[in-house]
């Protein structure tokens, strides 16, 4: 229309011979560009005007906006939570009543920053931690644990990758047990738990046959020569096991069986 490029496109043409059969009618007229951002509501209904066919007499169209025509954003209105106290202190000075209160709030605040309207906490040696309150912590924790790049990591490996995120909130290591606790791919495809259902405890024993724990275990049912009852020793370094059966359990059963059985055969092994 100005003169500058020429116009080949076969539906640009018919709408230039348009715009010259209209500017004949005008002593004066001057064309200006607007931009691409200012002109999205004509381009959408232009679009679907042309995507619609032919036009019938009686036919509405509708435009549907899916944001707000107000400029001004909307705001959010967050509830109470632990973030609330800290972010107080730090924006306007308030502080609590109790005495023994504002001393602990202020050790707190300590490793924390405002950033604008955002409260960040302070890692060591490592970059500024966002702040989130538990409703938007339990999205991050879910999305790491089993979003799209998420590899249903244990509770220990969450909470780290979260931090590592720059992320955090009080009970991070908490919530990432409960969360892998509960759910269900985690329960079904872990690894078998091998650790031993009591604690281990140290052997106190200097060499192997130094120490040694002696039982009797019966009665049974009674055997050849009368026999129904077990005396048993084990070693406490080697786990060796030596055992006899008695008809019964008696004094000199028992020196018999220390001397025959531990004296006489592992003292060998000692070099003794």
């Amino acid at each position: 229309m100005k003169g500058i490029y020429d116009v080949k496109d076969e539906k640009l043409i018919e709408y230039a011979r348009e715009v010259d059969r209209i500017r004949e009618k005008f002593t004066e007229i001057t064309f200006e560009q607007i931009p691409r951002k200012e002109n999205k509501k004509v381009d959408t209904l232009a679009k679907m005007a042309g995507t619609m066919g032919s036009w019938k007499t009686g036919d509405v169209v509708f435009q549907v906006e899916l944001t707000p025509h107000t400029s001004s954003p909307a705001v959010e209105h967050e509830e109470e939570d632990w973030r609330t106290d800290i972010i107080d202190y730090l924006k306007e000075g308030k502080l609590p009543d109790n005495p023994r209160e504002v001393r602990k709030l202020k050790m707190k605040c300590s490793r924390y920053v405002m950033v604008g309207d955002v409260l960040f906490r302070t890692s060591f040696a490592g970059p500024l931690l966002r702040c989130l309150n538990y409703k938007k912590a339990d999205y991050v924790l879910r999305e790491v644990h089993e979003g799209c790049c998420g590899n249903h990591l244990g509770a220990y490996a969450l909470a780290r990758k979260v931090l590592h995120a720059g992320y955090s909130w009080p009970s991070v290591l908490h919530d990432a047990q409960e969360l892998v606790m509960s759910c269900d791919s985690c329960q079904r495809l872990a690894r078998l738990n091998q650790r031993p259902a009591a604690m281990m405890k140290a052997v106190t024993a200097a060499c192997p046959f130094d120490q040694w724990g002696m039982d009797i275990v019966g009665s049974f049912p009674i055997a050849p020569a009368q026999k129904k009852f077990l005396l048993v020793a084990v070693d406490y370094f080697s786990k060796w096991v030596e055992a006899e059966p008695l008809a019964r359990i008696t004094e000199n059963d028992v020196l018999k069986f220390l001397w025959k059985s531990i004296v006489c055969r592992c003292t060998g092994y000692l070099g003794g």
